[in-house]
């Protein structure tokens, strides 16, 4: 069997006063310190050569610099590590919004924030934020670059999905501050921020992206407040329950203003194979499909399973499972259906009463549609409303469809995406040098202490083959945090190779080697669109 991430001994759990400290002792209110600036077009993001530091600078550094930026940037799996540990239970990884797992995971990402210099403070739907600022003005403006990912996890899930992103921004600003600090004639651009959301999957309201849809300024007008988990408890309950203010005001203040918003950036695992199949660590994203989920309801009837006739049934598993098989029919005939990435999901099934004599009277399933093209997915969802609600009445039950879920599709930033392209360049270079001067240190000079904080081992190296032709620059099928980003600034995403594409799974794995690379690459990111030189 392949093995997962290796997971450390159970992290003790505090007790409930301590497991929500970190919420009842962070400042609530979102401070706004810099100056509302005019929104410009997403060709204002990027810098030019002559008047900034250039993307490829990995030649501008002295070794024991280089030493230490791979030695943050190899940190980015000890943080995985730790937070690969951190569970609402003793026997799978899982986090859901605000569960006391989530608190703790949080409270280890403060840590780490500060420790890399930023400023933090939690917000009132659990978003744990970190900036790095600097005093006086900025030397382009004054809006802020925000990175992050997600701190919850799926049932079961893995330790890279979500967390890889949040815990690489860390790294890399920490190794932005260190550049910063290494030379006095450079000085930070614009403030740059790293958020760990509080939600993305989704599962315990069922609704996703509630972390970001508040920063974005989406969360009220979607009546989230009112939403209520598998218990019965509202999400404004759960607020309360963890010290966090359930106002709307509050809430309100999370949201962010277009004109004060440079862009956005995540890096997240691929969740698929490409990056795989190009045998490249990373890679960036041009588009995020768009989303539509879908609850579905069937009425029957419940009956006796050995008196009931055939032709007199209103058995709902039987007509839920014409309609799942209908969806996936459907979306496979589609025409352009693989071009444009449409797929077609049930993932989840429920029956009552559920049992072996009994006719089922009652049954739900979710329904998910993706695809980068958003007219595309509106007639698919369109048709298979048609085709549902057409088998229900031939099959005399009732069928109620709720909408869930809707996202358009975004195209990332073209600056974004060509600045994450030249930091994967200039990743590859700054690994390159490095590598030189392990092999001269080797070959040369006097035992080293630590001969590898890059976090190879003896005899293997970092680099791989590529070349600017060969940057993969693919689309995402999968939503992210992004998505949601994309309603309020410009977006631009890095994606991480993942083995065999696997994810959702306690099976999902990413190199060590690529975790390195995606926060090298990242913080060559940083270098072009938050420095700038005297």
């Amino acid at each position: 069997m392949v093995s997962s991430r290796p997971r450390r001994g159970r992290l003790a759990a505090p007790l409930l006063l301590g497991t929500f400290l970190l919420a009842t002792t962070a400042a609530l209110s979102f401070p706004f310190a810099f100056a509302a600036q005019e929104a410009t077009d997403e060709g204002d993001s990027g810098i030019c050569e002559e008047d900034g530091v250039p993307a490829h600078d990995a030649y501008d550094l002295g070794e024991t610099l280089i030493r230490d930026v791979m030695r943050n940037a190899n940190a980015t799996n000890e943080y995985l590590d730790v937070l690969a540990d951190i569970s609402d239970s003793d026997f799978h990884l899982e986090r859901t919004f605000l569960s006391p797992g989530s608190l703790r995971a949080l409270a280890s990402v403060r840590r780490w924030m500060e420790d890399a210099g930023l400023r933090t403070w939690l917000d009132s739907v659990g978003n744990l934020h970190g900036r790095l600022e600097q005093e006086g003005e900025y030397r382009d403006d004054a809006r802020v670059l925000l990175l992050g990912s997600h701190i919850d996890t799926v049932v079961d899930g893995g330790a890279y999905d979500g967390t890889l992103g949040i815990v690489s921004a860390i790294t890399a600003v920490k190794n932005l501050k260190l550049r910063l600090d290494s030379d006095a004639s450079l000085g930070l651009r614009r403030p740059v921020e790293v958020i760990a959301f509080s939600d993305e999957e989704g599962l315990r309201f069922k609704s996703t992206f509630l972390g970001s849809r508040a920063v974005s300024g989406t969360f009220l007008k979607n009546g989230y407040l009112q939403a209520t988990d598998s218990k019965g408890y509202t999400l404004a309950s759960v607020l309360e329950t963890v010290g966090l203010s359930n106002s709307e005001e509050d809430i309100a203040k999370i949201a962010m203003r277009r004109e004060d918003l440079y862009g956005y950036v995540e890096v997240h695992i691929e969740q698929g194979p490409v990056l795989q199949s190009l045998n490249q660590p990373v890679g960036v994203v041009s588009a995020i499909s768009g989303q539509t989920r879908m609850y579905v309801q069937v009425d029957g009837f419940s009956g006796h399973a050995g008196t009931v006739p055939m032709d007199q049934r209103r058995d709902t598993i039987a007509a839920s499972a014409e309609m799942i098989t209908r969806i996936e029919d459907k979306c496979n005939e589609f025409p352009l259906s693989r071009e444009n990435m449409l797929v077609c999901t049930v993932g989840e099934f429920n029956v009552f009463p559920g049992a072996s004599n009994v006719i089922p009277g009652y049954a739900n399933f979710s329904v998910d549609i993706r695809c980068k093209d958003d007219a595309m997915r509106g007639e698919v969802v369109s048709l298979v409303k048609r085709e549902l609600l057409e088998i229900s009445k031939r099959r005399k039950v009732e069928c109620e469809i709720q909408m869930k879920h809707s996202a358009e599709s975004c195209q990332s930033s073209p600056t974004f995406t060509e600045s994450l392209r030249r930091g994967i360049l200039s990743a590859h270079e700054l690994v390159g040098r490095y590598e030189e001067a392990r092999e001269k240190s080797r070959k040369t000079g006097p035992p080293d202490p630590d001969p590898d904080p890059g976090g190879q081992g003896e005899g293997e190296s970092l680099l791989w083959d590529m070349n600017e032709a060969t940057v993969p620059v693919i689309a995402s099928g999968a939503g992210h945090d992004a998505l949601a980003m994309s309603e309020v600034t410009p977006i631009g995403m890095l994606f991480v190779r993942c083995r065999d594409g696997i994810s959702h799974s306690p099976l999902e794995h990413v190199e060590p080697r690529d975790v390195t690379v995606a926060s090298l690459s990242l913080y060559q990111f940083l270098v072009s669109e938050a420095l700038l030189a005297a």
